[in-house]
């Protein structure tokens, strides 16, 4: 009898033990704005939701972002501050980039030609974010690949 109980007891310890970290899942970025628009600088704030499928808190221990604009590389974005991430919930990671608006426009005459013309009759860019965001799960970590592409209007309408 004490033999069954040990061996129930020891079979639910090791499950306890043994529950698989799920690798948490980037979703989308979200409200994307321009807050600040001016003849030299363009700020661009945004949210990168992450889902945690995990039944325990996981930390997201790194971020690296490259944002490019109309194709141009023009910020990059570093997180490294360990944030906590409920059970089973998205989670709104805040980016704010901020550039000069002439780095859209610096490959050449032509280029700069084309892109003022194109940016006046839509009034718009495309934004791109590339990168990855480094998660832990008890003592695992994951790196999750973060790559979303958007137009984001400059003046309003």
């Amino acid at each position: 009898m004490k033999t069954a109980q040990l061996y129930l007891i020891l079979v639910i310890i090791l499950n306890a033990c043994n529950t698989a970290s799920i690798e948490p899942k980037f979703q989308k970025i979200e409200n994307i704005e321009v807050t600040d628009l001016t003849a030299t600088k363009v700020t661009i704030t945004a949210d990168v939701v992450v889902y945690n499928p995990n039944s325990i808190s996981i930390y997201l221990n790194h971020i690296e972002l490259d944002v490019f604009a109309n194709k141009l590389k023009v910020g990059h974005v570093t997180q490294t501050k360990q944030t906590e991430i409920a059970k089973k919930e998205n989670f709104n990671i805040p980016l704010a980039v901020s550039f000069n608006p002439k780095a859209l426009f610096q490959d050449n005459f032509m280029g700069l030609l084309e892109a003022a013309l194109s940016s006046y009759q839509k009034e718009e860019i495309d934004l791109e974010f590339a990168g990855s965001a480094q998660f832990e799960v008890k003592g695992v970590k994951f790196t999750v690949p973060i790559k979303y592409e958007d137009g984001i209007l400059l003046k309003e309408e």
